[in-house]
């Protein structure tokens, strides 16, 4: 199944310039005609326009320069194009609880729409962000305590159907750490490696299981790339799966991680849970557990 990403916002690269809602009105009939997704970067760019912008290490300057306005008004964009166009919307990476309301009442309405959200914003908040700790820059932000509460709520009642890592690597000397200036960083967290049990060392401290988290994480992402192959253990899939150890903890240390740019705020964190062997189509696989390309056209191997 094809599927297509866009943001609605500024995403700081030049060869993906925001859509306008006009535009994006109109790709999403394209969408609709080719029964396909759209993933969104939900924040709209017309707010934005009127923030403040980000400058120095105050973490809270940096949140009022990308306010949960900026995701309302995104996700209120894409549910209406979404009502009159028909097509499928996946919002990426949502940070800001205020938009739970639109999602659910959506989901209720019978409108083609899932949403996502990230570790980072299931584990740390806006008041733990040191002066000038720019590792913590992401966009949208991570946000305060009690909205994190309410995200995992939001996992409970199935308004929010998955947990990606949104893993966005850069090099050290782009996030301005010696600088410490938020409005200079590069905005992305790095996690891919340590995705899995960062998320499960927070779900089973909110008495979650790994039911709920292999759902999160592996049979909604594999359900919404239409691959009906894989994403559980069940009769007549593909048996990728990995052997996860949920009781031993361990300390992240930035340095080891497998990751080009190993820099993350997870370093110094304990976590639970170890993958003790990956397994690909029924069979083991050694030290080298990277993934296949898939063909566009058919969902398979390339």
């Amino acid at each position: 199944m094809f599927g297509f990403k866009c943001f609605l916002s500024e995403s700081g690269n030049p060869d993906f310039p925001p859509l306008s809602p006009e535009e994006f009105h109109t790709a999403m009939r394209v969408v609709a005609e080719l029964d396909s997704v759209m993933l969104v970067h939900a924040e709209s760019a017309r707010v934005l326009a009127g923030c403040p912008q980000p400058a120095g290490g105050d973490y809270a300057d940096f949140l009022r320069s990308r306010p949960d306005a900026a995701e309302e008004d995104a996700v209120g964009i894409v549910l209406d194009t979404v009502a009159d166009t028909g097509a499928r919307a996946h919002i990426v990476h949502v940070s800001s609880a205020r938009v739970l309301p639109l999602i659910a009442k959506a989901k209720r309405a019978g409108l083609a729409v899932t949403a996502e959200t990230c570790p980072h914003y299931l584990t740390f908040a806006a008041e733990d962000v040191a002066h000038g700790d720019t590792v913590f820059a992401a966009c949208p932000p991570i946000r305060a305590a009690d909205n994190r509460e309410r995200l995992w709520a939001a996992l409970a009642d199935r308004t929010l159907d998955m947990v990606v890592s949104d893993h966005s690597p850069c090099a050290p000397e782009l996030k301005d750490l010696d600088g410490g200036d938020f409005g200079r960083a590069f905005g992305g967290i790095s996690s891919l490696q340590i995705a899995l049990p960062a998320l499960w060392t927070q779900a089973r401290a909110a008495g979650f299981g790994l039911v709920d988290v292999c759902r999160w994480m592996a049979q909604a992402p594999a359900e919404l790339a239409g691959l009906t192959d894989r994403g559980e253990i069940a009769p007549g899939h593909r048996a990728d799966f990995c052997v996860f150890d949920p009781d031993t903890r361990w300390v992240v240390h930035g340095d080891e991680l497998l990751h080009r740019h190993p820099l993350t705020p997870y370093d110094g964190s304990t976590l639970a849970g170890v993958v003790r062997q990956m397994w690909r189509e029924g069979r083991a696989v050694g030290a080298d557990s990277r993934g296949e390309l898939l063909s566009a056209a058919r969902g398979v191997p390339a």
